[in-house]
């Protein structure tokens, strides 16, 4: 019984119990989604330019494919497996897991390419 209180105290130490206003009363403090809206707000942003037919190139495509009525280029080959023959990058281009290969985007010339900074840091931004 003792071990249960324990459970249940622990879990309710985690929840936010409005110590940050911004979140929800039982959101717990470790959770953030701030990556999944600055990504729903590019796909929003996007979608004027976009048809279905359209092609956005990017290596989290979790929010960006559910907001984005287009298809969408998983860099890192998840569900696109044509990305899978760019892999694996060199150590020097890959300051991040999911680095995006510049090869990759010259090849399928996706219409946009969205991503964080990290993924293209060693990669697209260093490629003229």
């Amino acid at each position: 019984m003792t071990l249960a209180i324990l459970l249940v105290v622990c879990e309710a130490f985690g929840l936010n119990l409005s110590r940050n206003p911004a979140r929800p009363f039982f959101a717990p403090l470790s959770v953030w989604d701030e990556r999944e809206q600055l990504y729903r707000q590019a796909a929003l942003f996007l979608q004027p330019l976009l048809s279905p037919e359209s092609v956005v190139a990017a290596s989290e495509i979790g929010a960006l494919g559910y907001y984005c009525d287009c298809r969408i280029l998983d860099t890192v080959g998840l569900v696109s497996p044509q990305a899978l023959a760019y892999y694996p990058l060199p150590p020097e281009d890959t300051p991040a897991l999911n680095a995006i290969p510049e090869g990759l985007i010259q090849d399928q010339r996706p219409e946009f390419v969205v991503s964080l900074e990290v993924f293209v840091r060693e990669t697209l931004l260093d490629d003229p």
